[in-house]
């Protein structure tokens, strides 16, 4: 439960990412035979950027943390409000998360998706996979189902604007470029 925090960031973030750019790709009439390559290149890039720069907070509140404990030693006001947490293992559970639920919406178009229409289909289930990523994130740490269900429909409308951007983005690039639908 310690780095739920660091899974649920690279969850979240790798499956709006993938899905996102996915959407755009698709919508903008991208050639086909080129967004598998791309789409998972882009995963392993942002993972890894995005778990260093988690590395890089992670260390910078042990940092403060420090800095706090030797100031308390003054003052015993001061509340602690960073936990000790290994920077290594942040980065890495954020780059686990990331990488795992950022796989789910690139499986989906290799296996399912083959038209713009089921883009929307895909997108249904990236929300549902989202509210799901919200509602377990919600119950392990609160312990009750109706905080669990506050925080699957949070995952679920912050996925919904993404994923509408991203469409609308692909949409206006397709326009603007003229490009066809493969």
């Amino acid at each position: 439960m310690r780095y739920i925090h660091d899974i649920i960031i690279g969850g979240v973030d790798g499956t709006l990412s993938s899905f996102s750019f996915l959407a755009m790709l698709k919508s903008a009439a991208f050639p086909k035979q080129y967004i598998l390559l791309i789409l998972v290149l882009k995963l392993l890039s942002d993972g890894v950027s995005l778990s260093l720069s988690n590395y890089s907070g992670r260390a910078s509140d042990n940092e403060v943390r420090e800095a706090l404990e030797a100031q308390k030693e003054t003052d015993d006001q001061i509340e602690e409000p960073y936990t000790n947490l290994n920077p290594y293992a942040a980065g890495v559970s954020t780059l686990v998360g990331f990488i795992v639920f950022g796989s789910i919406p690139i499986l989906i178009y290799h296996y399912v998706l083959h038209d713009l229409a089921s883009i929307w289909v895909t997108a249904l289930l990236i929300v549902a996979i989202l509210f799901c990523m919200g509602v377990l994130k919600s119950i392990v740490i609160h312990k009750n189902a109706m905080r669990g269900l506050k925080g699957g429909f949070e995952f679920g409308v912050v996925g919904m604007v993404g994923l509408i951007a991203s469409i609308t983005i692909g949409l206006t690039i397709k326009q603007i470029t003229g490009r066809v639908y493969h």
